[in-house]
């Protein structure tokens, strides 16, 4: 995920906490689909699981209305989400960083053919 996707998902996740208690359950579904969770089938509700590692599983009540304060905690968790893509993402920006920077000249032997 890159970081354009991140701040995109970002501002969605801020419209869905402003209108936290007036929100619907495939509402909830999509977001966490976008933020790279998949249904699982375990529990007695949905559970979503996350493609991160050492994510813990998420419910989603199976009701269409959910209660605000349900919705509110399951928003932290996404947000939580999203924070573990932000890491990836910048250790993948300063993996390429350094990958662009090729090996720096102190590191080359100019005398590779003496013994």
């Amino acid at each position: 995920m890159d970081r354009a996707k991140i701040e995109a998902l970002r501002d969605e996740l801020e419209n869905l906490r402003r209108g936290a208690f007036n929100i619907r359950r495939s509402e909830l579904v999509s977001f966490a689909e976008s933020c790279g969770r998949r249904e699982s089938n375990r529990g007695k509700e949905p559970t979503y699981v996350s493609v991160l590692p050492h994510r813990n599983p998420l419910s989603i009540p199976g009701h269409t209305k959910l209660k605000g304060f349900t919705v509110k905690s399951i928003l932290k968790v996404l947000a939580a989400d999203l924070d573990c893509w932000e890491e990836i993402a910048d250790r993948e920006e300063k993996r390429k960083q350094n990958d662009s920077k090729g090996i720096s000249p102190t590191a080359l032997r100019k005398d590779r053919d003496s013994p």
